[in-house]
């Protein structure tokens, strides 16, 4: 299997990133380390400077390399920037680049038939792909007038969403079909095994969305995907290949290409062992899951045993979950449902918080008389953003006390600038109850200086990594800066699949001390049912 990856750039952006390379020896040192062999990549001017700019810059970088290939930016006609429609197959035959980026937004203009009618015909006639950054409903609605105009138009969309846009991109996926889908962000729990069984592996394309996200995600959620050989390999390297064919195809690379596994096996025995597949010397414990029926995006693998199928397949021995209804609504009758429903069926592989509601407090306190109410309650859940109460209301105070008083961990959810659940709210709150192994959910995303402050201000603070992990290279900055005993896995089980998280802890740059300890080792030492359950199987 050859990795030829989609989406991948360098340059300095105008604006401060998670993580840059700023050349194209960083980005492909990038690359081995991954084991992905080649990359269409633009350069960061194509985003923040003249389109003409980030082209010439792009091709300069890329005429080093066969394996670097360059997408130059569409742009209009009209204004002089972009070659005649009659024009554009000799001039990118004349420069080596065979696919364009569309950025209307960035570049100021209206991606529609008055601007590029001409244009779009001919890029359909010849097939020369256009790639589209997704970043909400507006940029679907924008596809779907193009394509509406131009149905044989070429179109890879790039970085739909890590929640899945499933609900948006089916109904046109149906209609257009060469409507191709990249996978940097298609992170939903068996989203490439759905996406499979329902258009085949061919409209399907590796993808990183690097040097900002994790490129370690993609790559294993691609390898241990439930779908067969052929296409793995179709969806690696061979699907780009093609839709760069319609001018030939490119420069053949010298050597044997990286394999996958060869590159996990040069990072560490532990990043091998776990990518080779589902196995007991290592059980993986995600901290942060969910069940239940959720409106706001679609969630096939919703239910408990669908999960727990998840979780052999990706070598997960425990998940510690929630119900969703008791985070949107009734937490008392919801949470009785996790019991009954999941903590009940698979005693074994399923623990529960116990979310709690600060618009019910009288209700909870109650049940704080018998608690747990059931054994497989292991912890607490708190949500402040959703529930609109921030970490300080007196409506936390019981259940604050009960977790201080037992050490009972509690997850909070935590974003960073949030008024209800930021840093500054974590900070406050562990000052007075020193004695809660309190779980940053998502480890105030965004707010990474904030997050590392409080971990090592409060020795009762941990970073918990769901939605953290895709950001590069954050994983390994949190291990340097807080201590890998501070860290624990999580992946919002059934949002995301648990290969994106898991990929990106194996091939951060730490060492495999620190990475059993953030896969299984602080679980259990946090959680004593979690460690029995270790011990028992």
């Amino acid at each position: 299997m050859r990795f030829f990856d989609c989406h991948a750039s360098f340059g300095l952006p105008t604006q401060a990133e998670w993580n840059v390379c700023l050349t194209a020896a960083e980005l492909l040192a990038l690359m081995d380390r991954h084991g992905i062999e080649r990359a269409l990549v633009r350069h960061a001017a194509l985003d923040t400077e003249s389109p003409p700019l980030g082209g010439a810059l792009a091709l300069e970088a890329c005429s080093g390399t066969p394996r670097l290939e360059a997408a130059l930016p569409l742009s209009t006609p009209q204004t002089g920037e972009f070659p005649l429609a009659h024009e554009l197959a000799a001039w990118l035959r004349e420069r080596g680049a065979r696919a364009l980026w569309a950025r209307p937004e960035q570049h100021r203009y209206r991606l529609d038939t008055l601007t590029f009618g001409e244009t779009f015909e001919v890029m359909a006639e010849e097939r020369i792909p256009l790639l589209y950054q997704v970043n909400g409903l507006g940029d679907w609605d924008k596809i779907a007038e193009v394509l509406r105009e131009f149905p044989d138009l070429t179109l890879l969309a790039i970085g739909h969403g890590c929640w899945g846009d499933d609900r948006l991109f089916r109904p046109l996926m149906d209609r257009y079909p060469r409507l191709h889908l990249d996978m940097s962000r298609y992170e939903l729990d068996q989203g490439i095994a759905r996406f499979v069984d329902r258009y085949g592996p061919r409209r399907l394309l590796f993808g990183t969305s690097a040097p900002r996200w994790n490129m370690g995600g993609p790559v294993a959620a691609l390898m241990r995907a439930p779908i067969t050989e052929d296409a793995r390999a179709a969806i690696a390297g061979e699907n780009l290949e093609r839709l760069l064919s319609w001018d030939g195809p490119g420069e053949a690379v010298e050597g044997e290409a990286p394999r996958p596994l060869t590159a996990a096996a040069r990072i560490s025995p532990l990043a091998e062992a776990v990518l080779s597949g589902p196995q007991t010397d290592h059980p993986i414990v995600d901290t942060h899951g969910h069940f239940g029926p959720y409106g706001k995006i679609w969630l096939p693998s919703q239910e408990p045993d669908q999960m727990v199928a998840t979780m052999d397949r990706c070598g997960v021995r425990v998940t510690i979950c929630s119900h969703h209804t008791a985070i949107t609504g009734d937490a008392v009758l919801a949470n009785r449902w996790l019991a009954e429903q999941g903590l009940e069926r698979y005693p074994d592989r399923l623990l529960g918080y116990y979310c709690w509601n600060p618009h019910q407090a009288r209700e909870m306190e109650a049940a704080l008389e018998d608690f747990p109410p059931h054994p497989g309650f292991v912890g607490l859940k708190f949500h402040p953003s959703s529930h609109g109460a921030p970490l300080d209301d007196p409506r936390y105070a019981a259940a604050l006390e009960y977790a201080n008083a037992h050490r009972w961990p509690v997850l909070s959810h935590t974003w960073g600038g949030s008024p209800w659940d930021g840093a500054a709210q974590v900070d406050r709150l562990l000052s007075r109850y020193p004695d809660i192994p309190f779980l940053m959910g998502h480890s105030c995303f965004g707010d990474w200086d904030g997050a590392i402050r409080v971990a090592k201000e409060h020795p009762n603070a941990y970073l918990e990594l769901t939605a953290a992990y895709a950001v590069a290279p954050i994983i390994a900055r949190f291990v340097a800066e807080a201590g890998s005993e501070r860290i624990l896995m999580g992946t919002d089980l059934p949002w995301f699949d648990p290969m994106f998280c898991i990929g990106c802890i194996l091939f951060s740059a730490i060492d495999d001390a620190a990475r059993a300890n953030i896969l299984y080792r602080n679980a259990a030492r946090l959680f004593p049912s979690v460690s029995a359950l270790l011990h028992h199987s």
